[in-house]
């Protein structure tokens, strides 16, 4: 349950017969409950249940590292974000950040996943440059992460050089046109090599 008005329930402990300079410590002294901007949650549960209530609070998406450093206890980072991924109640909005699933926020899932749906709002074609620019700003990819995507067997391009997503056949045509047609492949040491630039992503 929860979080409740801060003042409110003060005022219901003064109501009861408690001064009201007392009502306060009392609250945070009473049980498993934590004051936060002016509101008091119940402070139990797992690290999912109490980021639930942060997210409440706050009323906007954060990170699990800001989720991690507002609860305060001792919850590897890791663990945290494994927390985070399995609870139904809360979505990862981009890259880094959770928001509440009731809050209906768009669902970010993988970059692959992002561009497909961006191109079908666009109608079924987008160009490279739209693409790159709604993917970095919307959910924090990286510039290369996208052009890597749309270069791959999933994507093809349209007549006006736009990008659809690759169906049927033309999955086929693309995933096995010949290796020495495909961009980025290489000829090392009687190898083939794909090459790919690294990122912090």
């Amino acid at each position: 349950p929860g979080p409740f008005p801060l003042d409110d329930l003060l005022s219901a402990l003064t109501s009861l017969g408690m001064r009201h300079a007392f009502t306060r410590a009392w609250l945070e002294h009473a049980g498993p409950v934590r004051v936060i901007d002016d509101f008091v949650l119940h402070w139990s549960g797992t690290f999912a249940d109490k980021a639930v209530q942060l997210l409440t609070v706050h009323g906007e998406p954060l990170t699990s590292d800001e989720l991690v450093d507002l609860v305060g206890e001792s919850h590897s980072r890791r663990s945290a974000r494994f927390a985070l991924f399995a609870d139904d109640r809360i979505v990862r909005v981009d890259r880094h950040r959770f928001a509440l699933r009731d809050w209906g926020m768009e669902v970010f899932a993988t970059v692959e996943e992002a561009i497909m749906d961006e191109i079908e709002r666009q109608g079924g074609e987008a160009t490279i440059t739209h693409l790159v620019n709604v993917i970095t700003h919307k959910f924090g990819a990286a510039e290369a992460s996208v052009r890597v995507y749309v270069s791959g067997p999933n994507f093809g391009r349209t007549s006006s050089g736009g990008v659809r997503v690759a169906s049927g056949d033309n999955v086929n045509e693309r995933a096995y046109r010949p290796i020495h047609l495909a961009r980025r492949c290489y000829r090392v040491g009687g190898m083939w090599a794909f090459r790919i630039r690294v990122t912090e992503d």
